[in-house]
């Protein structure tokens, strides 16, 4: 769609119910997180947790994602009684990465996200909200997208 000359994606925006531990996925977002280029039967993928209730379908490995590994194993070795009690942060790096699972059409692509990625989310979770951000599919749960855009759009582009 174009508006005043801009070329405006009308489908980056959409609503999934959760049915059980899973949603469909529209070929929009299959298409965007390059699902329908491999060939498996079951795909896995991971999820970065953003903050609750919003999270990233990563498509592959990168820089930032081998840091997070790197800081998840960090945290994991064993240490002092006190080590990461200062703060909550650097210790909760361990829920940041979460893998799920996406299985070919019938009759749809699926997403099945686990327990604890839906558990993890505050509020309502009978739907997620998917999202092109960046170029990455993101789902959000109804609650983490209400608070976001709770700010005015005005603080956004002035």
């Amino acid at each position: 769609m174009v508006i005043n000359g801009s070329i405006v994606q009308k489908d980056d925006f959409a609503v999934a119910e959760l049915e059980g531990e899973r949603i469909n996925l529209p070929i929009r977002f299959v298409r965007q997180a390059r699902l329908d280029a491999d060939e498996a039967e079951h795909i896995e993928r991971l999820l970065l947790v953003v903050c609750p209730g919003r999270y990233r379908l990563l498509t592959e490995t990168s820089e930032d994602v081998n840091r997070i590994r790197v800081l998840i194993e960090e945290i994991g070795m064993p240490g002092e009684v006190l080590d990461e009690t200062q703060t909550n942060i650097r210790a909760s790096v361990r829920s940041r990465l979460i893998l799920c699972s996406i299985t070919r059409p019938r009759p749809s692509w699926r997403v099945h996200l686990p327990k604890v990625a839906i558990q993890l989310a505050p509020g309502e979770r009978s739907h997620v909200f998917l999202l092109i951000v960046r170029g990455y599919v993101e789902l959000w749960f109804p609650e983490a997208l209400r608070q976001a855009v709770s700010v005015p759009i005005s603080e956004l582009i002035l």
